[in-house]
This record gives structure tokens, C-alpha cells and sequence, in this order.
């Protein structure tokens, strides 16, 4: 009869210290890794891979592929950068064509436009005459968007444009 009267406050008992017991097993009976908080801030990585270069009028249209490799979707909303040549020349400005999208996991098209300054066709036609490909890389920033945070990533993008391209 003692046993009944005192069963539900042994099992309430039970009830709370048997979790308890089990974390501690779980973490070698360390009560401080045991008690502290563990947070692992999500992934934003993304890749950026040149598929194709497209002269359109007066501009170089650069054709790439993004693949975000991280934990959220990310919204690339505009692009600050600078093409150089392999000398390092300053050469144009270069930016998005338009705002896109991309969500996690998934690989997207994202277009990056180039004017054709004056430098540029002297670069163009320097390779065009020695037959050799037109090579130039886009320096800068990439602005994105995280939710509601704004993320500014470094870029730097090799690009060559085969001499079989440059032939109008």
C-alpha cells in the first residue's frame, strides 16, 4: 500500500532525471559541453562558372552559370566590378543584366554585361590581328541579397574568348 501511495512521485521523479541522465551519457558526463549552447550559422557559398561570351551591339555579354552551394536561397541584385586585361589595363565596367534568383542547391544563368568602351575594341582588334584569344578578367564585388541582409562577395572571374569568336 506505501508503494502505491508513493509510485506517481517516484515515477514523476523518473520522469525528470532520466533525460537528464541520458544527456549526460551522451556527452561523457562533461556538464559544460553538457550545458552550452551550439550554434552552427547556415552556409552562403555560391560558385560562378563562365559558360559563354556574346557581342550584342555595343556590348560583351558574359554567359554564366551560379550554383548556390549553401544553406538559404540567395538573390544576386547587382554587380560592381571592373574588366581588366591580362596586363592589368583597366578595360570597362561590367554589372548584371538583370536581378536573379537562385535558390539553394539549384544552378542558375546569370548574365554580366560588358560596354564596349574604346579599350575594348582596341583590345578586341589586338587579338583579333594576332590571332590569339581575347583574355580579360572581371574584379570586384557582387551584391546579394540573404532574407533581408545584404551580402557583398569578392569576385574575380577569368575569361577567354576563343580567336574563332572574335572573327565577325
Amino acid at each position: 500500500m506505501v508503494i502505491v501511495k508513493y509510485l506517481p512521485a517516484l515515477l514523476l521523479i523518473i520522469t525528470f532525471i532520466s533525460p537528464i541522465i541520458y544527456g549526460l551519457i551522451a556527452y561523457n558526463w562533461d556538464l559544460q559541453e553538457f550545458t552550452s549552447f551550439v550554434y552552427n550559422p547556415p552556409k552562403v557559398t555560391f560558385n560562378i562558372k563562365v559558360i559563354k561570351c556574346l557581342f550584342f551591339k555595343d556590348h560583351l555579354i558574359i554567359k554564366v552559370n551560379v550554383s548556390n552551394n549553401g544553406d538559404l536561397n540567395i538573390t544576386f541584385i547587382s554587380l560592381n566590378a571592373s574588366v581588366y586585361n591580362i596586363n592589368n589595363r583597366h578595360l570597362s565596367k561590367a554589372s548584371l543584366l538583370a536581378t536573379i534568383k537562385v535558390k539553394s542547391g539549384e544552378t542558375r544563368e546569370l548574365d554580366i554585361i560588358i560596354p564596349v568602351t574604346e579599350k575594348v575594341r582596341r583590345e578586341i582588334i589586338m587579338c583579333y590581328l594576332q590571332m590569339k584569344p581575347l583574355r580579360f578578367k572581371i574584379i570586384g564585388t557582387i551584391i546579394a541579397k540573404v532574407y533581408l541582409s545584404k551580402i557583398e562577395a569578392p569576385i574575380n572571374i577569368k575569361i577567354k574568348v576563343p580567336y574563332e569568336a572574335l572573327i565577325p
